[in-house]
């Protein structure tokens, strides 16, 4: 684990941290032993650029369904495109999956 995702760790684990001066996160952040421009990121509240920097994912989505809510297996998402092609209608460049004769 990199120590810039240890340093937030330790930040949302400990409630004194959030009682702490400008000054003295800005002197956490200073003795911190990461990159330049992570330890900008971290300065700057920059999410993005910091998971960027340390190889993140650029979009993550948590879905959650409640008990009684399942789809139906049968029929797809109304909003999922037919397999093989992107949400904006272009193949993906993925075979296309075999469909048995009508």
């Amino acid at each position: 684990m990199s120590n810039a995702i240890r340093f937030l760790e330790s930040l949302a684990q400990d409630p004194a941290f959030a009682r702490l001066s400008e000054s003295q996160r800005q002197e956490l952040l200073d003795q911190l032993d990461v990159a330049p421009a992570q330890r900008d990121a971290l300065r700057e509240g920059d999410a993005e650029s910091l998971s960027r920097l340390l190889g993140g994912r650029a979009r993550m989505m948590c879905l959650i369904i409640a008990p009684g809510d399942e789809p139906d297996s049968t029929t797809p998402p109304p909003d999922t495109d037919e397999p093989g092609e992107a949400p904006d209608g272009e193949p993906t460049g993925l075979p296309e999956p075999e469909r048995a004769p009508d």
